[in-house]
């Protein structure tokens, strides 16, 4: 991962401000925020999902990763995201990963192979 000001925003939400410009131009901006969702409900995300064959195990907890890009103009894109399947705005759930800080790390790391 590449060097980063880490800021915690709440308890369970953390943003990574990476300066080095991305193939954008600018400055990336990462949120990671820790989901722990109520799962004794038949309408919790990852039941959904695992109901709808998308996950093979139940996630009691996961990360969700919001992108902030910015191109060398000022204008921000939410690229470079491995949770999102470019160009058709849909969740890839190769990278719903359980709330660890093994799986943030792979997450970011992700996120600037993808940026750089």
């Amino acid at each position: 991962m590449k060097k980063a000001i880490i800021e915690k925003l709440s308890e369970t939400r953390t943003r990574y401000t990476f300066s080095d410009p991305t193939t954008l131009g600018g400055e990336l901006i990462v949120d990671v925020t820790k989901c722990e969702p109520d799962n004794t409900s038949r309408h919790s995300l990852p039941r959904l999902w695992q109901k709808g064959g998308y996950i093979e195990r139940l996630l009691e907890n996961y990360w969700n990763v919001e992108t902030f890009a910015y191109d060398d103009k000022g204008g921000c894109w939410g690229k470079f995201n491995p949770q999102i399947i470019p160009g058709k705005n849909k969740i890839n759930f190769d990278w719903m990963l359980e709330a660890t800080e093994e799986n943030k790390r792979k997450l970011l790391d992700a996120v600037c192979a993808l940026a750089y």
